[in-house]
């Protein structure tokens, strides 16, 4: 009898397989932003190399060297996006009626029992300063917590598309602001988000905005015993 595989919509990536569904994450992995950065490195160089022996000088040649850097810019903006579709996928998050786990290149990264109590935490922050993520953008983290084990996964969206976004988060404050509160629920609530906001920036997962919302929605279906719905 085979299986049966297929994707959820024509922008996901999850699979489905039986009673277990797959998502790829970490779309940008530290090996391809390296892989990029070496192969901007290269055409940069070669380019310069290129240009220097064309004009016949020697030394330091800013036209060449300026040239150089905009010629690597463009060949990266060309490529980036084939390498990254083709780039082979090496973590995955997996859920199915026993487990919710993350497998990294086959071997087993961490896992919840899906049978059991799990606490659930989200939450959101706007970034300050522009990075790899552009500035004004959001983080929007999530995690599931199981005996101190922490699943946290996270999104990258623009605000346009978080204010349509149907769902619930809460906006992580900073640790000066929490101290100063005096509301003790929601001192101990922020407490909680910002360990959940740890364990994400240490080894949380990140997906694309069309597998998070897929995820959200396959908890809320297969887990409805402790998963709460977090829609509006």
């Amino acid at each position: 009898m085979s299986e049966d595989t297929s994707n959820t919509s024509p922008e996901s990536t999850v699979a489905t397989t039986n009673n277990t569904i797959t998502f790829p994450v970490d779309p940008e992995p530290f090996s391809l932003r390296l892989s990029l950065i070496v192969l901007l490195i290269f055409t940069v160089v070669a380019t310069y190399i290129l240009a220097i022996n064309m004009m016949g000088t020697s030394g330091i040649n800013l036209l060449a060297f300026f040239g150089a850097i905009i010629t690597g810019s463009v060949v990266l903006y060309v490529i980036e996006k084939p390498i990254k579709a083709y780039w082979p996928q090496t973590r995955f998050l997996i859920i199915n009626d026993d487990t919710i786990k993350i497998e990294r290149n086959g071997k087993l990264d961490r896992e919840l029992d899906p049978r059991q109590q799990i606490n659930v935490y989200s939450w959101y922050f706007t970034v300050e300063r522009r990075s790899r993520v552009p500035k004004g953008w959001h983080v929007i983290g999530f995690a599931l917590e199981q005996d101190d084990l922490y699943l946290a996964v996270y999104t990258i969206m623009s605000p346009d598309d978080f204010h349509t976004m149907n769902r619930d988060f809460q906006k992580l404050q900073s640790k000066k602001r929490m101290n100063e509160g005096k509301d003790l629920r929601l001192a101990g609530q922020q407490r909680r988000l910002h360990m959940a906001e740890a364990a994400r920036s240490l080894e949380g997962a990140e997906m694309s905005n069309e597998d998070f919302e897929a995820y959200l929605s396959t908890l809320e279906e297969r887990f409805d015993r402790w998963m709460p719905r977090q829609t509006r």
